[in-house]
C-alpha cells in the first residue's frame, strides 16, 4: 500500500446502507475524514480517478469505485496536507475508512468576523492593511461568491499580470521575459508544490496577488531566490458577530 500523509485505517462498514437502494449495484468505498485531533472535516475533496465527492458536514463520504484491481485514493482540503493511498479494489469495496488530513499551515485562531473592528484582531488585519496600501490585487469574499465557480483559476482569470495556462496554470506576466510561476502562501505560509487545482474557492475568504518584485511586501520575499511574485490565499474562519463579541465581554 503506498501512502502520503498519515492515519489510513481500514474497517468493515454497511455502505450500502449509507449510500441507498439506487446505488445498491454499484461498488462503493465509505468513509470519514478528520483532522489530528479528531474533529470532522467538511467539504474535503475525495477523488478516486474521474469520480469526485465532498465530504458532508460530519467528514463521512460515499463514493463509487471503478471497474480496476487497483485504485488510488486522493483527498484535499485547503490548509491540510493532501493525503493519497492506493487500495485493491477488493479490499475498498463494502469497506469503510477513516482518514487523518494534517494541517499544512501554522494552526491558527478560530475567529474570523466581518466588522473591521473586530477583523483588526485576526490573521486578516495584515490582508486589510496591505489592501489599504493597494500595491497588489485583492479579491474580496464577497467578490469571490459573486463569481460562483468552483475553479480557482475561474477567480484569477482577467485580473491584471495574470495569465492562465493550460491545465489551469496560472503565471504572472513579466515586462520583456516570459510568464513565471508565483510563489504561493496559505495563512502567512510558504507553500511549495501546493497544487491550485485543489484549492476551492469555497474555502478561501481572501486573495493577494503581487506580480513583481516592486510590489511584493517583505514578508513574502525569499532571500536568494528569484521573486516572480506571489500568491497568497485566506482561509476562511467561523463567523463571529459582533453581538457575539460583546456577550463574551465579561
Amino acid at each position: 500500500m503506498m501512502q502520503s500523509g498519515r492515519g489510513i485505517m481500514l474497517g468493515i462498514g454497511a455502505v450500502l446502507a449509507l449510500a441507498g437502494e439506487a446505488r445498491a449495484q454499484t461498488q462503493l468505498l465509505a468513509g470519514v475524514v478528520k483532522d489530528s485531533l479528531g474533529t470532522p472535516i467538511g467539504a474535503a475533496a475525495v477523488s478516486i480517478g474521474a469520480e469526485e465527492t465532498r465530504t458532508e458536514g460530519d467528514g463521512t463520504f460515499v463514493i463509487a469505485l471503478p471497474a480496476a484491481d487497483s485504485i488510488t485514493v486522493s483527498v484535499r482540503r485547503l490548509g491540510y496536507q493532501q493525503v493519497i493511498f492506493t487500495l485493491s479494489t477488493a479490499e475498498a469495496a463494502g469497506n469503510t475508512i477513516e482518514v487523518v488530513m494534517h494541517f499544512f499551515a501554522q494552526n491558527l485562531s478560530a475567529v474570523e468576523v466581518q466588522e473591521r473592528e473586530f477583523r483588526a484582531m485576526t490573521i486578516l488585519r495584515n490582508f486589510d492593511e496591505r489592501r489599504d496600501n493597494g500595491l497588489g490585487v485583492y479579491l474580496s469574499r464577497e467578490y469571490i461568491e459573486s463569481r460562483n465557480t468552483s475553479q480557482l483559476a475561474d477567480l484569477l482569470r482577467n485580473q491584471r499580470g495574470v495569465v492562465i495556462g493550460r491545465g489551469g496554470v496560472i503565471r504572472f506576466a513579466r515586462q520583456g521575459g516570459r510568464a513565471c510561476v508565483p510563489d504561493v502562501y496559505v495563512d502567512g505560509q510558504f507553500t511549495p508544490g501546493l497544487p491550485l487545482s485543489a484549492v476551492f474557492p469555497a474555502d478561501v475568504e481572501g486573495i493577494e496577488m503581487y506580480s513583481g518584485l516592486s510590489q511584493l511586501p517583505a514578508e513574502f520575499m525569499r532571500a536568494g531566490r528569484f521573486n516572480c511574485g506571489a500568491l497568497v490565499l485566506w482561509t476562511r474562519r467561523p463567523i463571529v458577530t459582533q453581538t457575539q463579541q460583546q456577550n463574551k465581554k465579561p
